[in-house]
């Protein structure tokens, strides 16, 4: 009998996570930690500046499973420490363990075979129109939405050294000629997909190479520019 662990990266469910009002965990260390009075919601604590203060952030897993401290990830109730066993960084009180219902043998799970359910993060830029839009929180990037077929793709990009991206102008200026008073989230970029680095010397090219001004069909198409043949 095959058995099928589940297995949800706790960075794709920070888009349902919620701060707890009022009491929170205690947090001395950064990580993913269960929940001491509910095994179906963890927490993570985050330092995001490295100065012991930490943030705490609360998750919830699907329906039917509980989180798993010895891998991280929500996992099915009979593959993970019982509910009622305290979380990491307490002390429970000394007892025996109960004994656990015998339970059909879990037959081994071999990497290669596709039962193991893995959920990629996704935290791309939601486009509304073809062209080149600025980062929230980060100056030296941007964002390209292009159209393929009926559906508008996102790419991320990041300026050469000693650019940034103007929001007005919409392309890479040297950076004195860029006013930048945003600050990076540095949260919300470790979950961006890894940006498209580009090279002082591409950049005419790059930036020359759509048009976002001629429509086809609905609405404006990202073309890229033939140039002169």
């Amino acid at each position: 009998m095959n058995h099928v662990i589940l297995v949800v990266f706790p960075s794709l469910l920070c888009l349902f996570s919620h701060l707890v009002a009022g009491q929170q965990p205690q947090c001395t260390q950064a990580g993913f930690f269960r929940d001491p009075e509910d095994c179906t919601r963890f927490y993570r604590c985050v330092d995001l500046w490295g100065v012991g203060n930490y943030q705490v952030y609360t998750f919830s897993c699907p329906a039917g499973t509980v989180f798993d401290e010895s891998v991280s990830v929500c996992n099915w109730p009979y593959l993970a420490a019982p509910c009622d066993q305290a979380p990491t960084g307490s002390v429970p009180d000394p007892a025996p363990v109960a004994p656990i219902a015998p339970m059909p043998p879990v037959a081994p799970i071999v990497p290669t075979r596709p039962d193991t359910v893995v959920v990629e993060p996704s935290f791309n830029y939601q486009c509304t129109a073809p062209g080149f839009f600025p980062h929230a929180s980060d100056c030296q990037r941007f964002w390209l939405c292009k159209q393929d077929m009926t559906v508008l793709d996102s790419q991320l990009f990041r300026c050469p050294e000693g650019y940034l991206f103007h929001d007005m102008v919409r392309r890479c200026l040297k950076e004195d000629e860029v006013e930048c008073d945003k600050t990076p989230n540095l949260g919300r970029i470790s979950l961006e997909p890894e940006p498209i680095q580009l090279r002082e010397e591409n950049l005419a090219g790059f930036f020359s190479s759509f048009s976002f001004f001629r429509s086809l069909g609905a609405g404006p198409v990202a073309i890229p520019f033939a140039g002169r043949r």
